[in-house]
């Protein structure tokens, strides 16, 4: 896990360099700076978001045999992406991340039915978007899930009769 939170804070120190460049962008005045900086800023955001993506897996590869997922301080896509990625893992689909980084997975027929813990939006004091985006996910793809009557912050998604993958 330590592996995970060192590429996570790598992405958010990337994702707080990409807003200074935007800053220094809006107060350049010649075109040639602006557009440094922009590129500057897309680059930062593009090497963030292929961090978190190679965290997010991997963490999905320490914990591949458990049917249990934390959606807690993911964005709502970041949430879908990973959530399909599980359902896929525990069908037996492998991945690859680019090509020195790759996990394999077993078939895990055993599993049911897969807790996604959302929280509630508790913190926030409004309704998880993470949760809605998550329901409207799983609906949209025919996946019957419920939210969890013993804790209103997780949704069980079951697994029974998926035999589609459903990450790209």
């Amino acid at each position: 896990m330590a592996q995970v939170e060192e590429l996570r804070a790598e992405a958010n120190a990337l994702f707080r360099e990409k807003k200074s460049h935007h800053e220094k962008a809006k107060y350049a005045k010649q075109p040639q700076i602006i557009s440094y900086y922009n590129q500057k800023a897309r680059e930062c955001d593009q090497q963030a978001n292929q961090l978190l993506a190679q965290s997010d897996l991997i963490h999905l590869g320490i914990n591949s045999k458990e049917p249990v997922i934390d959606m807690h301080l993911l964005t709502p896509q970041r949430a879908k992406d990973l959530l399909a990625r599980k359902i896929d893992f525990i069908r037996g689909y492998n991945y690859i991340v680019d090509l020195s980084f790759m996990i394999f997975s077993d078939n895990y027929p055993h599993i049911k039915k897969l807790q996604v813990i959302t929280g509630y939006g508790k913190t926030i004091g409004k309704p998880s978007v993470v949760k809605s985006s998550v329901i409207s996910y799983l609906t949209r793809n025919g996946i019957p899930n419920y939210v969890d009557p013993k804790n209103i912050g997780v949704i069980i998604v079951v697994l029974t009769g998926i035999n589609v993958r459903l990450s790209s």
